[in-house]
C-alpha cells in the first residue's frame, strides 16, 4: 500500500482532529453544567499558574487554584479575612515547595468560589511569602493563596485546561453523605 501523504494532508488531519476536540470539550461543559455544575472562567497569569476570585469571611481575593495543596491563605493576610488566632483550631506540618512548612488550621465562616459557596469550616494559615513575591516579580499580580484540593474534592470539580474553566458542582446537588464523606 502506497500511502503518499503531503504535508497538505497532514495540516487537514490534524485540523480535523483539533476541531473535533474542540467539539469534546464543549459538549463536557455542556455536560456538567446540566449535571449542576457552575463553569467559572480561570485566569492564567505569565508564571503559567491559574488563578480564580474566591472569598473568604465575605473578602475577595485572588487565589491560585492548586490541585496538590490544601486551600490555604498567606498568613500575613489573616487579618484582611477576619481571622485570628482565637479561631485556631489546630499545627500541622506539611510539604512545601521550599521543604518543610508550618500550616495552622483556622476557623471560618464561609468560603466562595465564582459565587458558588464551597462548604469548608477552615482554611489553613501559613507562610507563602516568598512564593507570592516570586510570582509577583514575574506576573506584577499579588495572589492571596491557594484553593486547594480539599475544596477540589469537595465540589467534584472538573479543570478544563485548553479552555481556563472550572467546573464545580453546586452544593445543593450534592449528596448530603458525600459531604460528610468529603469534608
Amino acid at each position: 500500500m502506497n500511502l503518499n501523504l503531503n504535508y497538505k494532508h497532514l495540516i487537514c488531519f490534524f485540523v480535523l482532529i483539533g476541531l473535533h476536540l474542540e467539539a469534546k470539550a464543549k459538549w463536557l461543559g455542556e455536560v456538567l453544567t446540566s449535571q449542576g455544575y457552575s463553569k467559572i472562567q480561570m485566569s492564567k497569569l505569565p508564571t503559567g499558574h491559574d488563578t480564580v476570585n474566591a472569598k473568604i469571611n465575605g473578602v475577595n481575593g485572588m487565589f491560585i487554584v492548586d490541585t496538590g495543596a490544601i486551600t490555604v491563605i498567606n498568613q500575613a493576610l489573616e487579618t484582611k479575612y477576619s481571622l485570628s488566632y482565637s479561631n485556631k483550631l489546630s499545627t500541622k506540618n506539611a510539604a512545601g515547595a521550599a521543604g518543610l512548612i508550618k500550616v495552622d488550621f483556622l476557623s471560618i465562616n464561609d468560603v466562595s468560589v465564582g459565587g458558588i459557596n464551597i462548604p469548608i469550616t477552615q482554611i489553613g494559615s501559613s507562610d507563602l511569602n516568598a512564593v507570592i513575591q516570586g510570582i509577583y516579580n514575574v506576573s506584577g499580580e499579588y495572589v492571596d493563596g491557594l484553593i486547594g484540593q480539599d475544596a477540589l474534592m469537595l465540589m467534584q470539580a472538573y479543570i478544563d485546561v485548553k479552555h481556563n474553566h472550572l467546573y464545580i458542582k453546586n452544593k445543593d446537588k450534592i449528596n448530603a453523605n458525600e459531604l460528610v464523606r468529603l469534608n
